[in-house]
């Protein structure tokens, strides 16, 4: 079996997927555990979370605050 690609609480943005603009932002919601690839995500701007397939959404990486020394 293959590990998820994301997990709940990854930040994500779209891809051209049709259901919203590429480059939107969003938070993974929930990770289907039936079918591996679908994450609900809650994206900015929409009221409803959507159903979208692993491969329409890729990894934000958010910087980790690094103490200034």
């Amino acid at each position: 079996m293959t590990a998820a690609p994301f997990k709940v609480g990854d930040t994500v943005k779209a891809r051209a997927s049709g259901v919203v603009p590429a480059g939107t932002p969003g938070i993974i919601v929930q990770a289907l555990r039936s079918v591996w690839e679908l994450f609900y995500v809650q994206f900015d701007g929409y009221t409803q979370p959507q159903l979208m397939r692993a491969r329409e959404l890729e990894r934000v990486t958010v910087p980790s605050d690094s103490p200034s020394s």
